[in-house]
């Protein structure tokens, strides 16, 4: 029972400090997701790329290049005939 109550309030102390660096953990997966979706557009795999963009502003919605590139592959997917 003590060793029960040891973890839960190691759980509660991480979850009670997670805040901010919870935004700085979505800040890095964001980024790493960006980079994998500019790979991903480079090799010209413009949905998976879409997925990944999408996924990287869902961790953080401020990301800039992820904006931007995700703009870039919808327009290409949408007339992909202007982009060959």
């Amino acid at each position: 029972m003590k060793r029960l109550l040891t973890i839960s309030l190691v759980g509660a102390i991480l979850l009670a400090g997670c805040g901010l660096y919870s935004m700085e953990s979505r800040k890095r997966a964001a980024q790493l997701e960006f980079e994998k979706g500019m790979r991903l557009y480079n090799k010209c795999e413009f949905e998976a790329a879409k997925k990944a963009f999408e996924h990287s502003l869902w961790l953080n919605p401020n990301h800039e290049g992820a904006t931007r590139y995700l703009a870039v592959v919808r327009r290409i997917l949408v007339q992909p005939e202007e982009y060959e």
